[in-house]
């Protein structure tokens, strides 16, 4: 009996890992900081900034699918629409969404999905979220 309870609970875990590995995608960036002084971020969704001590900003962007196959969300996420875009120039660097990734059809059948993103920026740079009207402080957490 014993056994057979460890092997129902090895199921229940391998089961569980496999379902929380299709719950979304990643998609992780990494863009150099040298001789930037401010980000301004205008990405249009959920963004939870974090501040760290690397010369580099890194966004985490999660396709969480809602009503869309986790199949087409991969797909989908492979072919770059969901990535980040930047542009820098005279000490700032500005990260932004894809202005084309707004609609999403797969074989036909429109997908939705929630786009999370998680940016950790290095302490010292100013960032200015324009969406939100935002300044996240320097030196905040």
């Amino acid at each position: 009996m014993r056994n057979f309870t460890l092997t129902l609970i090895l199921l229940f875990t391998t089961c569980f890992a496999i379902a929380q590995s299709e719950v979304d995608k990643r998609i992780v960036q990494s863009f150099s900081t040298d001789g930037i002084e401010t980000i301004i971020v205008k990405i249009d969704g959920d963004i939870e900034f974090k501040r760290w001590k690397h010369p580099k900003v890194s966004v985490q962007t999660s396709l969480i699918p809602v009503d869309a196959k986790y199949r087409a969300v991969e797909i989908l996420a492979e072919t770059g629409d969901y990535d980040i875009l930047t542009a820098d120039g005279s000490g700032k660097m500005l990260l932004y969404d894809n202005p084309n990734a707004e609609y999403i059809y797969f074989k036909g059948e429109r997908q939705t999905m929630d786009i999370k993103y998680i940016i950790h920026v290095p302490e010292g740079v100013r960032v200015i979220d324009v969406f939100r009207n935002n300044l996240f402080a320097v030196n905040s957490q």
